[in-house]
Order: C-alpha cells, then sequence, then structure tokens
C-alpha cells in the first residue's frame, strides 16, 4: 500500500514544508506545522501528494516536481512536470504526457525553480 504524504509550499515565505496535520473544516484547510503554529490554508498555498515513487537517487517525488529522464524505446531524456489525474500520476512535457520514464531524477519543482522548464 502507498504512503499518503503531503508537503506544502507557502509562496509568501517562498519556503516547503511537511506538514504534520491537514485538516478540512468545510471552508478552510489548516496545516500544522512542526514548531506547533497552526496556518490556515488559503488560495497562495500549494499542496501537493506524495506518488509512491522515488527518483533514480532515492529522492521522493510529489506532484509539482520537475523530473528528467530517459522515454522507453528512445535514448532521449524529457524534462517533465508530475501531476495527478484521478487514480494515476503522469508526467506532462509540453504537449505530451507521459506515463513512464527511466532512470527519473528530481531536479526541482515548479514553485521553486519554474526556469528549469524554459531550458
Amino acid at each position: 500500500m502507498r504512503e499518503i504524504e503531503f508537503r506544502v509550499y507557502d509562496p509568501k515565505r517562498k519556503r516547503m514544508f511537511s506538514p504534520n496535520a491537514i485538516e478540512l473544516d468545510g471552508r478552510a484547510m489548516a496545516v500544522e506545522i512542526m514548531n506547533g503554529e497552526i496556518h490556515e490554508y488559503y488560495m497562495g498555498w500549494h499542496i501537493m501528494q506524495f506518488t509512491g515513487l522515488k527518483d533514480k537517487d532515492g529522492i521522493k517525488i510529489y506532484e509539482d516536481d520537475i523530473i528528467e529522464g530517459k522515454k522507453p524505446c528512445r535514448n532521449s531524456y524529457r524534462k517533465g512536470v508530475v501531476t495527478y489525474r484521478p487514480m494515476m500520476f503522469e508526467i506532462v512535457c509540453g504537449r505530451e504526457k507521459i506515463k513512464r520514464l527511466y532512470n527519473m531524477k528530481v531536479i526541482g519543482n515548479i514553485h521553486q525553480n519554474p526556469e528549469l522548464l524554459k531550458q
């Protein structure tokens, strides 16, 4: 069974963190941070789910990560963003949606490293 885990990016403070708990109360989402402070979720925070996969170096792969890997049946390396669709995660490379890459490596994420998609 896959581990259910999330991380949160706060663009105001420009930092990524792992919440202790996520609560839904019908109006907002509250995230409890390690130091015990409770911050309410508003439109500015980005919550990303762990895919259950790790890259070739053992780094956990989350939604919105930018990964690079080898496309099946080709010797070309591709870069893409990990996205979630109902019941599955996929990698979006421009207009192309890829379900499998080999030798995947997390090279950043769209919130802290958007420039990686332009290279």
